[in-house]
């Protein structure tokens, strides 16, 4: 089966210029860039630079998660796609033999793989339970304790067995542990890899998610017969460069709002009266 990589771009050419020599010295079938209306050069700078890597120019900016869907119309089915983030640097090498394996499971539809935080700690959002409104509340508050109490404490050790008992959060395995491999409800949109079929089966993201596509897309991926996984086999360090500035909290709070409303049929109303009040 045919293994492909996929990097959607949003004015990250410095980015691409570190990522791309790297990814071309793997294994791929093909490399795409998905770029999202760009106004840094950066989907002629590759066309250049990197002359084996196939461009898919966006005329709008849409976001990342349906930037991501551009992608759909180069699908046959029959391939295995590695989605990156374009401002990730590589600490791993032979991609292409560790995807294969990871699919050898008929069963197995997406799975995610480690992302660093640019100190190099593992990123807390690498994957997680499903969301639901009483589980992602419980979230923020065991955040909350957790920042607020020292590793050794009473407190942070009841915290953290509440949020393994409840199963709401994996954040303490991640944060202040190691993650492991393990069966889980969503993985980072910034490193997993998925079957194209199933890719092009569920038409891709849901396009009204600019956050939480991850979340929505692991839902779909249950519903539609497969399961979602975390492997650590491939390990990327998140270089961390905001392309969304002010408009980030606005956009994360949308997406969690459509996916109550998608998911649990919460009404706005009701949304903005569950928001924790230090949000």
């Amino acid at each position: 089966m045919k293994v492909i990589a996929a990097i959607p771009n949003y004015n990250m050419r410095k980015g691409l210029a570190q990522l791309l020599p790297g990814l071309l010295t793997e294994k791929f079938d093909a490399i795409y860039v998905l770029d999202d209306a760009s106004t840094d050069g950066s989907p002629d700078y590759v066309e250049k630079a990197f002359r084996k890597v196939r461009i898919v120019r966006g005329e709008e900016n849409i976001g990342a998660g349906a930037n991501r869907n551009r992608l759909l119309p180069f699908l046959s089915g029959n391939e295995l796609v590695l989605f990156l983030d374009a401002d990730l640097e590589l600490q791993s090498e032979h991609f292409v033999d560790k995807i294969r394996k990871w699919f050898a499971n008929p069963k197995i539809g997406i799975v995610g793989s480690q992302i660093l935080t640019k100190s190099g700690k593992p990123m807390f959002w690498n994957y997680g339970s499903a969301m639901s409104p009483v589980h992602d509340y419980r979230v923020e508050v065991y955040d909350a304790v957790a920042k607020q109490t020292r590793r050794d404490s009473t407190a942070f050790n009841t915290i953290r067995q509440m949020a393994l008992a409840n199963g709401d959060t994996y954040n303490f395995e991640i944060q202040y542990g190691r993650p492991v491999a393990r069966k889980v409800g969503w993985v980072a949109e910034g490193l997993f890899a998925i079957r194209g079929n199933l890719f092009r089966k569920l038409d891709g993201y849901d396009e009204r998610f600019r956050y939480h596509a991850d979340q929505d897309l692991g839902v779909r991926v249950k519903t539609a017969g497969y399961e979602v996984y975390f492997k650590p086999g491939i390990t990327a360090r998140h270089l961390e460069i905001d392309v969304r500035g002010e408009s980030r909290w606005d956009e994360f709070h949308e997406g969690q709002f459509l996916f109550y409303q998608k998911h649990w049929g919460m009404s706005r109303e009701v949304f903005e009266r569950l928001l924790p009040p230090w949000q």
